[in-house]
């Protein structure tokens, strides 16, 4: 049986959004539990955390709807879990109902379906698992505790196998690109580099968060999309006119420095227009780069890479800020002779010639990432 015209549009389309709700699926739940007639509806998501991590190290989700929902779905699976009902191996896009994963010959099966029926009011249990994916298993639950679900119920879930199936992946792929934004903003906020995308003309089209930080922490005006970026001179702003304008005769890229003090630079070039990318067309990617981005814990980080003492990894730190022996010493309360030898002491232990090689193993240690 397929599922209604009339109710179609209405699950389907909260299904598809279901990952976008402020409560992940909420939606959803709320329009099945009203076309099934459910009290209790559930939907249990399980993934491995890798593609290759064994069934052990998997994580699992819930989501429920009435008062019960969430811990029925729980006590089906943490209330079990050497899985005697066999919820883990239920034949793909089955709709099956309590009573057939009980066993009346299995005391134990007998027991939990049960205390399932009696404890969390589920004495009339329809569920449903699919397969997207191997390792990806998502499972849908309905529930009443008196007069049991219908033949149409049975046939809903049924129909809905192969687009809960896409919304699962959906779902999960969004969640996946949204961890590796969350840490590729952190790595840019610990490197101090942001992005800000121009049109051709150079009003910004869109900013990322740690750009506007910068830009902000610069003393710059907050940027505006729709607007063009307001610098801290005619001069420079002319220059940044000009910028854009080489680009667009043909210049593969541009640098200036948007602020002297405290240090902002400022890449200009071309975005991918591969086909693969939003960017619109001839669309700039401004890079900036905070050079005084702010380092702190890196003095453990050189501790822990080098064998530095930790005297010494404050005046490596200095001298990876290309600061001369005489100066670091002074900064840190030291004298110049101790300043020599705690120099060649942190060039023996990391293994370089000199200050330069010195300057240059920071700037691509993991130090450089640390924060204050």
């Amino acid at each position: 049986m397929a599922i209604s015209r009339a109710n179609e549009a209405d699950i389907l389309v909260s299904l598809h959004r279901g990952a976008r709700d402020d409560a992940p699926w909420s939606s959803f739940l709320q329009v099945l539990r009203r076309q099934t007639g459910a009290e209790s509806v559930s939907l249990i998501v399980q993934t491995r955390l890798g593609p290759n991590d064994p069934d052990n190290a998997k994580t699992r989700a819930y989501w429920s709807l009435a008062a019960d929902g969430a811990d029925l779905a729980k006590a089906m699976f943490k209330g079990d879990p050497s899985d005697q009902l066999g919820l883990q191996r239920l034949r793909a896009d089955r709709v099956y109902a309590l009573t057939e994963l009980s066993d009346p010959t299995d005391d134990a099966k007998t027991a939990l379906t049960a205390r399932l029926a009696s404890r969390y009011h589920a004495k009339f249990l329809r569920i449903m698992r699919v397969s997207p994916q191997p390792g990806t298993d998502a499972w849908v639950v309905l529930a009443r505790a008196a007069n049991d679900l219908t033949a149409s119920a049975s046939a809903l879930l049924s129909s809905l196998a192969p687009h809960l199936s896409v919304a699962v992946l959906n779902h999960l792929d969004s969640q996946l690109a949204k961890r590796r934004m969350a840490m590729t903003t952190k790595a840019n906020q610990r490197m101090g580099l942001g992005w800000v995308m121009f049109s051709p003309e150079g009003t910004m089209i869109d900013a990322c968060d740690v750009a506007r930080a910068l830009i902000e922490g610069a003393g710059l005006a907050a940027p505006i999309i729709g607007s063009r970026l307001v610098v801290q001179s005619a001069a420079l702003t002319k220059k940044l006119g000009d910028a854009f304008a080489r680009l667009g005769s043909g210049n593969l890229v541009e640098a200036l420095v948007l602020s002297a003090e405290p240090r902002l630079e400022l890449l200009l070039s071309h975005a991918d227009q591969s086909g693969q990318s939003l960017a619109f067309d001839g669309a700039i990617v401004g890079y900036v780069r905070g050079a005084d981005a702010p380092l702190y814990t890196a003095e453990k980080v050189l501790e822990a890479l080098y064998g530095l003492a930790a005297s010494e990894a404050k005046f490596a730190l200095l001298l990876g800020q290309a600061k001369d022996i005489a100066t670091a010493s002074s900064l840190l309360g030291l004298t110049i002779e101790t300043g020599r030898n705690y120099s060649k002491k942190i060039y023996a232990k990391t293994g370089v010639s000199g200050q330069a090689e010195l300057i240059f193993l920071m700037a691509n240690s993991v130090a450089a990432l640390c924060t204050r």
